[in-house]
């Protein structure tokens, strides 16, 4: 009988401990995703403002702040090529966040570009 309690105990306990290990691993896969999100979407909001502007760049992760949020001296067809500081000392919140931003701004970058471009040959016509 006592076999039976201490078996019954240990096989909750087993569920409890996996279905906390459960719990805990999607609450990092879901910090991951809502932080890219949430980069993303700030990085696509400042390149439209950027563009809007008439500033046509893209950015990379760059580690040496000599380049940092500044030119870098190359061009990629119309646009120049800026560093944006990636510091991986911080760990994988700034990986992501850095990536996510990078990704928004020169994926809506690249698409206001095409846009405005197609807006000034529909012009010309």
């Amino acid at each position: 009988m006592k076999i039976r309690i201490a078996l019954a105990i240990f096989i909750v306990l087993a569920f409890a401990a996996v279905g906390y290990a459960v719990y805990l691993n999607s609450q990092i896969f879901w910090w991951k995703d809502s932080l890219a999100i949430h980069t993303k979407i700030s990085g696509m909001c400042q390149a439209r403002a950027d563009s809007g502007s008439g500033i046509y760049r893209l950015l990379e992760k760059e580690l040496d702040p000599p380049h940092v949020d500044r030119f870098s001296g190359r061009v990629d067809g119309p646009f120049e090529i800026w560093g944006y500081y990636y510091r991986p000392k911080l760990g994988e919140y700034e990986r992501v966040a850095v990536e996510g931003y990078i990704e928004g701004y020169n994926t809506m970058m690249r698409k206001e570009y095409k846009r405005l471009e197609a807006k000034k040959i529909k012009k010309q016509e």
